[in-house]
């Protein structure tokens, strides 16, 4: 996977600074994974922020979409995941972002794969987590078929 990162991040590194210069870094959840979501009075509820390590929370806002859309992927909920996206899309107007969420995408689904594997004790539950998160990082470095920015500007106009 080194080899794809590479060059992935050499092809949008661009888009990366030109985010932070339109303000797109900001102080966000930081850690937003679907254990860290609750349903209070019918509302999804974020909880257990990076409150401890502003460098943790204050990121990318896409980067933080990307880590629920990690997880939900590895989980087995795409249509969640795809839900998601569209909402997020659609209130934020920052379909920019699409450029750069696989690349956060992949970041994230490492991290959790990391975390499955410290706690794995043998488990086949958290092992087989590893394997999904691993197989969500494999994806997002795959080559895209369409313009994504596009598609998603489209699905999320007929949402509307």
């Amino acid at each position: 996977m080194r080899a794809g990162i590479a060059a992935r991040l050499d092809a949008i590194r661009a888009h990366v600074a030109a985010r932070l210069e339109n303000g797109r870094v900001r102080e966000c959840h930081g850690d937003l994974h679907a254990r860290n979501i609750v349903r209070i009075d019918g509302r999804l509820v974020a909880f257990d922020c990076m409150e401890f390590e502003p460098a943790f929370r204050w990121i990318d806002t896409a980067e933080e979409a990307a880590f629920l859309l990690a997880d939900l992927d590895a989980r087995g909920y795409p249509l969640h995941a795809h839900a998601f996206l569209t909402g997020f899309l659609a209130q934020s107007g920052d379909y920019g972002a699409c450029r750069v969420l696989d690349l956060y995408k992949f970041h994230h689904a490492l991290v959790r794969a990391k975390v499955a594997a410290l706690t794995a004790d043998n488990s086949p539950q958290p092992c087989a987590l590893f394997d999904s998160y691993v197989a969500v990082a494999r994806r997002a470095l795959e080559p895209k078929r369409h313009d994504r920015i596009r598609h998603w500007r489209r699905v999320c106009m007929r949402a509307r």
